[in-house]
Protein backbone atom coordinates (compact mmCIF):
# COMPACT_ATOMS: atom_id res chain seq x y z
CA UNK A 1 0.00 0.00 0.00
CA UNK A 2 2.86 2.22 1.10
CA UNK A 3 4.30 1.82 -2.91
CA UNK A 4 0.77 2.37 -3.90
CA UNK A 5 0.99 5.29 -2.35
CA UNK A 6 4.21 6.95 -2.83
CA UNK A 7 3.75 6.32 -6.83
CA UNK A 8 0.98 8.44 -6.85
CA UNK A 9 3.29 10.88 -5.21
CA UNK A 10 5.90 10.40 -7.51
CA UNK A 11 6.29 13.39 -9.92
CA UNK A 12 7.82 12.25 -13.00
CA UNK A 13 9.21 14.63 -15.78
CA UNK A 14 11.80 14.23 -18.69
CA UNK A 15 13.33 17.19 -19.88
CA UNK A 16 16.33 16.22 -22.77
CA UNK A 17 18.32 18.78 -23.57
CA UNK A 18 19.42 18.91 -27.05
CA UNK A 19 23.09 19.28 -25.92
CA UNK A 20 23.17 16.99 -22.78
CA UNK A 21 20.87 14.53 -22.86
CA UNK A 22 20.24 14.72 -19.12
CA UNK A 23 16.55 13.23 -17.56
CA UNK A 24 15.45 14.30 -14.86
CA UNK A 25 13.12 11.41 -12.98
CA UNK A 26 12.12 11.99 -9.21
CA UNK A 27 9.87 12.17 -6.32
CA UNK A 28 8.36 15.82 -5.38
CA UNK A 29 6.68 16.09 -1.88
CA UNK A 30 6.67 17.05 1.68
CA UNK A 31 9.46 15.47 3.57
CA UNK A 32 6.91 13.21 5.84
CA UNK A 33 4.66 12.06 2.56
CA UNK A 34 6.64 8.73 2.35
CA UNK A 35 6.03 8.09 6.06
CA UNK A 36 4.56 4.11 6.79
CA UNK A 37 2.77 5.12 9.93
CA UNK A 38 -0.02 7.85 9.97
CA UNK A 39 1.18 10.97 10.90
CA UNK A 40 -0.83 12.64 14.04
CA UNK A 41 0.81 15.40 13.92
CA UNK A 42 -0.54 19.19 13.28
CA UNK A 43 0.14 19.67 9.59
CA UNK A 44 2.80 20.50 8.40
CA UNK A 45 4.69 17.79 10.24
CA UNK A 46 8.54 18.36 10.05
CA UNK A 47 9.65 15.61 12.22
CA UNK A 48 12.46 14.49 11.30
CA UNK A 49 13.34 11.18 13.75
CA UNK A 50 14.92 7.86 13.41
CA UNK A 51 11.72 6.62 12.08
CA UNK A 52 11.48 8.85 9.50
CA UNK A 53 15.11 8.43 8.13
CA UNK A 54 14.37 4.55 8.15
CA UNK A 55 11.41 5.25 5.81
CA UNK A 56 13.70 7.75 3.65
CA UNK A 57 15.72 4.35 3.26
CA UNK A 58 13.19 2.59 2.39
CA UNK A 59 12.04 5.49 -0.26
CA UNK A 60 15.27 6.01 -1.44
CA UNK A 61 16.03 2.11 -2.14
CA UNK A 62 12.60 1.81 -3.94
CA UNK A 63 13.55 5.24 -6.44
CA UNK A 64 16.75 3.84 -7.06
CA UNK A 65 15.32 0.19 -8.29
CA UNK A 66 12.88 2.76 -10.34
CA UNK A 67 15.69 4.35 -12.00
CA UNK A 68 14.55 7.52 -10.44
CA UNK A 69 17.85 10.37 -10.33
CA UNK A 70 16.23 12.85 -8.12
CA UNK A 71 14.09 13.99 -5.19
CA UNK A 72 12.79 17.16 -4.22
CA UNK A 73 11.77 17.30 -0.32
CA UNK A 74 9.57 20.15 1.18
CA UNK A 75 10.28 21.07 5.01
CA UNK A 76 13.11 19.74 6.04
CA UNK A 77 15.00 23.11 6.42
CA UNK A 78 12.45 24.61 9.32
CA UNK A 79 10.65 24.23 12.36
CA UNK A 80 7.55 23.94 14.19
CA UNK A 81 7.49 27.65 14.42
CA UNK A 82 8.38 28.69 10.84
CA UNK A 83 11.32 31.17 12.33
CA UNK A 84 11.69 34.31 9.52
CA UNK A 85 15.00 34.35 10.23
CA UNK A 86 16.56 31.21 8.77
CA UNK A 87 19.89 30.97 10.90
CA UNK A 88 17.58 30.02 13.78
CA UNK A 89 15.48 27.33 12.25
CA UNK A 90 16.72 24.56 12.43
CA UNK A 91 19.58 23.03 15.56
CA UNK A 92 23.18 21.27 15.05
CA UNK A 93 21.11 17.86 15.54
CA UNK A 94 18.22 18.52 12.22
CA UNK A 95 21.27 19.62 10.22
CA UNK A 96 22.90 16.19 11.07
CA UNK A 97 19.85 14.12 10.57
CA UNK A 98 18.98 16.56 7.04
CA UNK A 99 22.86 15.88 5.92
CA UNK A 100 22.04 12.08 6.42
CA UNK A 101 19.25 12.22 4.34
CA UNK A 102 21.84 13.85 1.59
CA UNK A 103 24.16 11.27 2.26
CA UNK A 104 21.89 8.72 1.85
CA UNK A 105 20.56 9.48 -1.41
CA UNK A 106 24.36 10.31 -2.52
CA UNK A 107 24.79 6.69 -2.23
CA UNK A 108 22.40 5.65 -4.61
CA UNK A 109 22.70 8.02 -6.95
CA UNK A 110 19.86 10.34 -6.02
CA UNK A 111 20.18 14.20 -6.20
CA UNK A 112 18.59 15.48 -3.73
CA UNK A 113 16.80 19.57 -4.31
CA UNK A 114 15.77 20.82 -1.13
CA UNK A 115 12.49 22.77 -1.45
CA UNK A 116 12.09 26.26 0.73
CA UNK A 117 8.99 28.37 0.69
CA UNK A 118 8.08 31.58 2.17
Amino acid sequence: MKYLILILFIFIHKITFAQSGFEHRGYLGWMIDMSSTECHDAWPSVRLDSAVIADYVETLDFLQRSKMNEITLWGLFTNKYWEPEIEKTIDSNRMSLIKKVIRLAHERKIKVILGMGI
